[in-house]
């Protein structure tokens, strides 16, 4: 369920080693190197594509998207039409319903709700016929509304009231009534037992106990004054506020705290998050629309200003189309505008995520020439899993055998050192080569977006940075990186495997602690190198224990190009596809709830293995 929008309107309305590494990087940053970043990051070219008219006059308020039954509740003088959202045709109304400001819906229950202004009162229908089932004498001014999954109450908010009439949706009955101490506008809730209301005239948002029908806190929203819209990021516990003073807040649902301010356009009204594409929209009476992207939890740029009509400020999402819908009575026509984006502006299709470990060998560069061939074909996001040149990581090794064959795409690639990287002292040839791009040069750990994955490259040398238990410092970095990540599939690679058949190296329980860390935070993929060789495992937590339903997936793909090892005899449990006479590498298309891996084998060569797994 999708319900946005604000108040009713009407046609007439309106020196030391360290010290040296840290100069690497320093001038490092000056270079070109990061051009790999997140899709949708940005501009999206959002437009108006439709008008759907809609016959008769009068005023309009908030829309609402069923996206499961495709239908768009759109509230218009004294009744509230209903379309199609694909088509754009009415299929039904719902009338008598005077002064109607907003609808909310119960799919779990079949019911819909509407407030009528004028009557104060509640009507509830029937989702599939639209037939009206009664009516609810509410407080005074009905005007935003919403339904809570987690308690099954509808919250009618009572703008000439100061409070908010809470409706059982099963029977209809009154819950109760709570006094806000304020005008209300525009509420959500977090399916958890709470829902959170702007009280415009007070600039405060109020956490409401929506079991016990208390008030557990009152938070000041400034900078933000008149706190009118309100969208919500679920998981993250995140409030999008829309205010009048032109700024959209964000605040932690959690604590209250306003955590940034960014600029919107004048008299916002409307506030709505595409959580898949991590946009936030803000639709403003000027007739502008304000796009916001959430580059992490708590990092967030303004990406485009799309344009409207004047008095466009009410509008819902599609979550399915990634379409907005917005009402408007421009030039005496009540219709609605269809806004949408064009294709992406670096590619339509699901980000790939492609590459290997232990790759150039100084002695013998076959190996690392044959798979280059392979990624020079293959689009998308390299990855570089350690040991990537032979013997020692030196400039030399780096400069000699790493850049003419996998260096021909060093400006895609996301690099994770080895051991052999530390053969020079901290790694000091493959910061210089990889510069800013490898992170911070005395820590070697990063992270960053592909679509809707979180990507995480670790350093699997735990001696060279200070261990990698979760009190050390990458450990406590990468607890909070996972707890500020925004994408909904996570990925992690690094050089050593915590599980391995390879006959010369075998399990590493040295990186249980980042699994540990990984599989609690529910992590999808692990990627690994060492072992020259390939080997995917099934799912499994960090005892070797299959866990279907929890578990990460690794793959061992140390087949970059370096002379190839043999497997054990006896298998390491949980083993699913193993070899080691074939180099070649990884590819991973990652959907936003799923990925497909294909292992693509050197030229000449037959060995392959491929499939599909969803996210947790």
């Amino acid at each position: 369920m999708f319900l946005f929008g604000c108040e009713g309107h009407n046609l007439l309305g309106f020196s030391t080693q360290e010290d040296a590494l840290k100069r690497l990087v320093i001038l490092a940053a000056l270079a070109p190197l990061l051009n790999v970043v997140a899709s949708a990051q940005s501009a999206p070219g959002y437009h108006i594509i439709k008008r759907v008219p809609i016959p008769g006059q009068g005023s309009w308020d908030y829309l609402t998207v069923d996206e499961k039954a495709r239908r768009l509740y759109v509230s218009h003088g004294t009744q509230v039409e209903v379309l199609d959202v694909d088509s754009g045709a009415v299929v039904g109304k719902i009338p008598n319903t005077l002064g109607v400001h907003g609808t909310a819906i119960a799919p779990d229950l079949g019911r819909g709700f509407v407030s009528d202004g004028k009557t104060s009162t509640v009507t509830i229908f029937d989702l599939k016929t639209l037939k009206t089932l009664g009516t609810v004498t509410s407080g005074k001014g009905p005007d935003a509304i919403i339904y809570d999954p987690a308690t099954s109450r509808v919250f009618a908010f009572n703008g000439d009231g100061n409070s908010t009439t809470v409706i059982q949706a099963a029977d209809g009955k009154v819950a109760g009534t709570i006094d806000l101490g304020g005008g209300p506008e525009f509420a959500n809730a977090d399916s958890e037992g709470h829902v959170f209301d702007n009280l415009e005239d007070q600039s405060l948002v109020v956490k409401i106990d929506s079991r016990n029908l208390k008030i557990e806190a009152r938070w000041p929203t400034a900078p933000c004054q008149s706190p009118s819209s309100m969208a919500m990021d679920h998981p993250h516990h995140r409030l999008f506020i829309g205010c009048r003073s032109k700024v959209m807040a964000v605040m932690n649902s959690d604590t209250g705290q306003v955590i940034t301010t960014l600029p919107i356009g004048d008299h916002v009204d409307a506030t709505v998050f595409d959580s898949e594409r991590r946009l936030i929209f803000n639709s403003n009476g000027e007739g502008t629309i304000t796009v916001i992207h959430q580059d992490s939890m708590d990092k967030y740029s303004v990406v485009e200003s799309v344009k409207t009509v004047p008095r466009a400020k009410t509008m819902a999402l599609d979550p399915k189309t990634h379409q907005l819908f917005l009402s408007t009575a421009e030039a005496g026509q009540f219709e609605i505008l269809v806004v949408a984006s064009g294709e992406p502006r670096a590619s339509t299709s699901d980000p790939v995520l492609v590459g290997a470990g232990d790759i150039a060998s100084c002695d013998d560069l076959a190996g690392a020439y044959a798979t280059a061939k392979l990624i020079d074909k293959i689009p998308g996001t390299v990855f570089a899993a350690g040991d990537l040149a032979y013997p020692n990581g030196s400039d030399k090794d780096f400069s000699n055998c790493y850049a003419p064959t996998w260096g021909r795409f060093k400006d895609r690639t996301r690099p994770a050192p080895g051991n052999h990287e530390y053969h020079s002292t901290g790694a000091s040839g493959y910061v210089r080569y990889f510069g800013a791009v490898a992170g911070d040069p005395l820590k070697a750990y990063y992270s960053y977006d592909l679509g809707q994955w979180h990507i995480i490259s670790l350093n699997s040398e735990c001696a060279a940075v200070g261990g990698c238990s979760a009190a050390s410092e990458q450990g406590k970095w990468l607890q909070q990186d996972l707890k500020n990540r925004v994408a909904g599939c996570t990925l992690a690679y690094f050089h050593k495997p915590l599980f391995s058949s390879g006959l010369a190296h075998g399990n590493d329980v040295e990186v249980n602690p980042l699994w540990e860390i990984l599989y609690h935070a529910g992590a999808d993929i692990v990627i690994n190198g060492h072992d020259h060789d390939d080997e995917r495992f099934a799912l499994q937590d960090p005892n070797g224990k299959a866990d279907p339903q929890h578990g990460i997936r690794e793959f061992v793909v140390g087949t970059g190009g370096k002379n190839s090892h043999r497997i054990f005899a006896n298998l390491v449990a949980n083993s699913e596809a193993h070899q080691a006479d074939t180099f070649g590498v990884l590819k991973l298309t990652l959907h936003p709830k799923s990925y497909d891996w294909q292992f693509v084998p050197e030229e000449g060569k037959t060995f392959s293995d491929s499939g599909s797994g969803n996210c947790h």
